[in-house]
């Protein structure tokens, strides 16, 4: 073009020799072959619709020439057009370095979840390995104890028939001592009729001598002396009853002393847990203030980096468009040093200017090429981390399912130990009350043959006392007869001694027999204290057992702790879950050049979080509802407790009525029924546990639905209002013009409009360039006769053109600035959310084919609330609208009719 301009130069009287350097530095800086300057600088801008300038046609009209005036004209036009691309070119780079800066945020964002999420997967493990520890050993100690309470069971067993057979045996001994006791009685009475008949002997042996007297007075002596000492020992055997009264009345009195210490001691434990749980209470209304507090500062944080970010962003901003005005005008000063040169060197500083700007140009393309090629690695890059993430959830779920198949094995075995202990419980219980039984049967034997002895022991006194009075009578009738007895007095005392030796022996062997009841009721005073021995061993047993109580609501407290902790596990990972989803969304809207498809996903959030909200509350409502069940429970240990004390008190009462036997019996009783209250409070308990994983399961299974819903959502063909718009056909006047396209266009016009895209979806517009005004002093220069101004013309209108259609494309962007705008405004209302993606699915369900709307069944009806049978009667009618044959299903008719029925 240059060189033309040259020719036309020389024409009209110019140097050849200059014309012979300008043409050689012109075709030496030209850098592409058949390309018009003009096209050359501005066709890389509008390379879709500007036809290419062929250099045939240009040759054609050789003989067109022009002033100087007109050459200065058209060079101030291409340094307006230079300007105008080096402003775009500054515009591209500052959207560059934006979206790079973007690009560097989102990878940190990325490697930080990342972290986050293996942290938080590792201390998930950790947790739940420790939980399955806890819950091994809280098995395993349980499974101890009760082993222990078996090996007692059985060695109370073994005491109890111990003491059977030593009851066995004083018994037999008690009727082996009857029996002495019987032949002893008959003995003293086959004795008593010996002493009588000879006595009738005496009597008439009497008359004749009277020196038996003496040794009858002296046997009556002797007789009275041993009844005095019989005296004195029986009094000292009621004394010693006496003794042993008063002692089983103090051993009482303690047992009721002990009795009250012990409720006095279950009140203050009243006290203690009614304290516990007021400070329980105040515990958890601290930590509802903390978290609320944490939750403030987390948002003021959060807005602190918003605004640093914003801020950063303005000064990075500032610092860009100071750079940029500065190469402007390092630029324009040195266009305004070359406005001042002349000639060939005028024309070699636009070139180099000229050449500096398709530098800049071919490196913006490269820039470009790379960020395309680092976004299509970063996509993969994070498809290939949502797919790890998703494995990890699906291993952490089977994990979770097979430890909860475990803990429901090792509960059955725990269950079937506990049956299979209360089956020898019963067992025992039954032998025990058998044992009682016959106990009581001896006892009352043992108390007839006792009184059948006293009646004995009381006719012998009386028969004693008839004798003496028999004795004196006979003594003073035969004080007459002393005399005529004095001869026969020396045979008869010897005889006397004799008889005298006998009635010692036989007392005598009446003492030893006392001194065996005594030894015998020793042996029943030492069995007594040994049995209140047992009674103080089984309340230290019943306060083990009360501590075993405490321990396991402990157990439970750490339990429901346990539990708590998880769901706040739970919780957080759905938040991260809903984080990671949104940050995946967000990213996809960034890349993505559809903005309604952005709207799309935002009301989509929207839904799963407050979805997430519901579950969350259904999860602290299922929280509540398992409280009050352990408060419920609390009243009823409670209750227990108080049984226990009356029971307790009750115990202590009949100890002193009752007999050892059955204090033992009634103590094993009660004893056995509350392990049974125990166990059936332990298999409660495990139930509520079972009940709290079914419905974890049932809302992970809610969760997966939820997830697989939305995946479906996502992979359905988008319709065809949900396209985005193609900048091509927004350009109306195409058509008009009639341009084909050609292949051999470059690429960089639809990248550009790309960027302009970008920059109008964020709110910045870029400036839209005044080519109508540039042109009006170009055609009031040139002249309309000469076909290179027309040429001229006809590319200054082309350009024209171009700059519509690049206004209204700036336009279309501000239109959807100002809606995404509006959609934000919008977004911000969250009762409006729900009313939006409902609005959408059904346009959605309405628009759609049928093969497709099927899929958005279950959307719809949870959006709706559709109850089974109305997401049934749906699907019914769609299938039946595909089928080629079927019949309509039943949907009512008349005024309950569920569609409009054709009007004929």
């Amino acid at each position: 073009m240059f060189a033309k301009l040259k020719k036309k130069i020389e024409e009209q009287g110019g140097n050849v020799a200059e014309g012979e350097k300008f043409n050689n530095s012109g075709n030496a800086s030209t850098p592409r072959k058949g390309i018009s300057p003009l096209q050359s600088s501005f066709g890389d801008e509008v390379s879709v619709d500007t036809p290419l300038q062929s250099p045939t046609k240009q040759e054609e009209n050789p003989e067109t020439v022009g002033t100087k005036e007109e050459v200065l004209n058209l060079l101030v036009r291409r340094t307006e057009q230079c300007k105008k691309l080096e402003s775009k070119i500054s515009e591209y780079a500052s959207i560059i370095k934006e979206k790079n800066k973007a690009i560097e945020k989102l990878e940190g964002s990325l490697e930080k979840q990342q972290e986050a999420t293996d942290k938080r997967v590792q201390e998930q493990n950790e947790q739940y390995q420790l939980s399955r520890a806890k819950l091994s050993e809280g098995f395993t100690l349980a499974l101890q104890k009760k082993d222990e309470e078996k090996q007692t069971l059985i060695d109370r067993v073994k005491q109890l028939e111990e003491e059977k057979s030593l009851r066995f045996k004083r018994e037999e001994e008690s009727d082996e001592l009857q029996g002495l006791a019987a032949q002893e009685t008959a003995k003293i009475k086959h004795m008593l009729l010996n002493t009588q008949e000879e006595l009738s002997k005496v009597k008439a042996e009497l008359e004749e001598k009277s020196s038996r007297l003496q040794s009858i007075e002296t046997a009556k002596e002797k007789s009275d002396t041993e009844l005095k000492t019989a005296q004195t020992k029986l009094q000292e055997l009621q004394q010693a009853c006496e003794m042993l009264t008063e002692e089983n009345s103090s051993h009482t009195q303690l047992v009721g002393k002990l009795s009250n210490e012990k409720e006095a001691l279950q009140g203050k434990i009243d006290q203690l847990t009614a304290q516990i749980a007021e400070k329980t209470s105040l515990i958890s209304s601290l930590e509802e203030t903390n978290a609320e507090l944490e939750s403030q500062q987390q948002g003021i944080t959060r807005n602190f980096d918003l605004h640093k970010s914003k801020t950063t962003k303005l000064l990075e901003e500032k610092d860009d468009h100071i750079e940029k005005l500065q190469e402007r005008i390092q630029m324009l000063e040195q266009r305004f040093q070359d406005q001042n040169l002349e000639g060939d060197d005028r024309v070699q500083a636009m070139e180099n200017e000229r050449n500096t700007l398709e530098k800049k140009l071919e490196e913006t393309r490269q820039q470009l090429t790379e960020i395309k090629s680092t976004w299509s690695d970063k996509i993969s890059h994070l498809e290939q981390q949502i797919s790890h993430l998703n494995q990890k959830i699906i291993e952490d779920s089977e994990e979770l399912a097979h430890s909860q198949k475990l803990t429901e094995t090792v509960r059955e075995n725990f269950t079937a130990q506990i049956h299979q202990l209360q089956s020898k419980l019963e067992d025992a219980e039954k032998r025990a009350e058998e044992n009682w039984q016959l106990a009581n049967k001896k006892d009352q034997l043992y108390g007839k043959e006792k009184a059948d002895l006293e009646t004995q022991l009381q006719k012998v006194k009386f028969d004693k006392i008839d004798v003496e009075n028999n004795l004196r009578a006979k003594v003073d009738s035969l004080e007459s007869q002393i005399l005529s007895l004095e001869e026969a007095k020396e045979y008869e005392k010897s005889n006397s001694d004799i008889k005298v030796s006998q009635f010692e022996s036989q007392q005598q062997e009446y003492v030893d027999k006392l001194l065996q009841v005594e030894k015998k009721m020793e042996e029943v005073e030492a069995e007594k204290d040994k049995h209140m021995n047992d009674v103080l061993s089984l309340t230290s047993e019943i306060r083990s057992l009360k501590e075993q109580v405490e321990q396991e609501r402990k157990l439970h407290k750490e339990s429901q702790e346990k539990v708590k902790e998880q769901e706040a596990v739970i919780s957080s990972m759905t938040s991260e879950m809903s984080e990671s989803k949104n940050s995946i969304k967000e990213r996809e809207k960034e890349f993505s050049s559809c903005n309604k498809e952005k709207d799309d996903l935002c009301l989509r959030n929207a839904e799963l979080s407050q979805e997430l909200s519901q579950l969350r509350k259904d999860l602290e409502s299922q929280i509540q509802q398992l409280k009050s069940k352990n408060s419920e429970k609390d009243e009823e240990l409670e209750k227990l407790r108080g049984e226990i004390s009356k029971s307790q008190s009750e115990i202590s009462e009949h100890v002193t009525k009752l007999e050892e036997f059955h204090q033992l019996h009634e103590q094993n009783t009660n004893h056995s029924s509350q392990i049974t209250e125990l166990e059936q409070q332990v298999t409660e308990l495990q139930d509520q546990v079972a009940d709290k994983n079914k419905a974890l399961k049932k809302q992970e299974q809610r969760l997966s639905d939820l997830k697989k819903t939305l995946q479906r959502e996502l992979k359905v063909q988008a319709l065809p209002n949900d396209q985005p718009m193609d900048i091509r056909s927004q350009s109306p006047q195409r058509d008009q013009i009639g341009v084909p396209n050609t292949t051999q266009a470059p690429q960089f016009s639809q990248q550009q409009l790309d960027s302009f895209q970008n920059g109008g979806s964020r709110g910045r517009a870029p400036p839209s360039p005044n080519f109508s005004n540039n042109a009006t002093p170009l055609e009031t220069n040139l002249s309309a006769g000469s076909p290179a101004v027309l040429h001229d013309i006809s590319s200054v209108q082309h350009s024209a053109r171009l700059q519509d259609r690049v206004k209204s494309l700036q336009d279309s962007i501000e239109g959807r600035a100002n809606i995404l705008n509006s959609a934000a405004n919008m977004n911000s209302l969250e009762k409006d959310i729900n009313f939006q993606y409902l609005k959408h699915v059904v346009m959605k369900f309405m628009l759609s084919r049928d093969a497709e709307a099927v899929q958005l069944i279950r959307a719809v009806s949870v959006l709706l609330k559709f109850s089974a049978e109305e997401q049934k009667l749906i699907r019914e009618t769609l299938e039946w609208k595909m089928s080629w044959f079927g019949s309509r299903p039943a949907t009512g008719g008349g005024q309950r009719a569920k569609y409009i029925p054709p009007s004929f």
